[in-house]
């Protein structure tokens, strides 16, 4: 499976869910460490826009190709899928989970340990998803970066 994110550059090597650790997120609290992927590089590029503080950070960002290993009859490395419990929660898009309950969730996927991903529906882009990595799953070396390169926001996605 390939996933994306595009971070400040140098956090792009990262994949420690070190800034997450640090700061918490939509699903995770503060002290857990949870790495944050989408589906998409123009879900990435949202993802990632809804959380510059301004325009004046939007320069020396990467896009981050990052490869989950393939799940096989021998050697499965399970992603767990609440977004069908998530969904109903906010069915009609107008309501938001609420961020304490989405961190509940996202601290109890961590620290349960028994999957290497959590897919969850993104709160930015209706019918997307996204992928938090638990740094902690005993096998979360074998995900990989493919790639690194240079990512520039269009001037017009930051206008005031």
């Amino acid at each position: 499976m390939i996933l994306y994110r595009i971070v400040r550059s140098v956090y792009a090597a990262d994949l420690t869910g070190r800034g997450a650790e640090l700061n918490g997120g939509r699903w995770n609290s503060e002290g857990v460490p949870m790495l944050y992927l989408s589906e998409s590089i123009p879900l990435a590029m949202a993802e990632a826009l809804v959380h510059l503080p301004n325009r004046r950070h939007a320069i020396a960002h990467q896009l981050v190709t990052i490869e989950l290993p393939d799940s096989s009859p021998i050697d499965s490395v399970p992603v767990l899928e609440l977004t069908e419990i998530v969904s109903r929660l906010a069915e009609d898009r107008l309501v938001e989970v609420p961020i304490e309950m989405s961190r509940k969730i996202g601290d109890a996927f961590a620290q349960r340990g028994a999957y290497l991903a959590l897919k969850v529906p993104s709160v930015v882009v209706a019918h997307s998803f996204n992928y938090l990595i638990n740094p902690r799953y005993p096998r979360a070396s074998t995900v990989r970066i493919q790639k690194i390169e240079d990512f520039r926001f269009d001037a017009r996605l930051l206008r005031a």
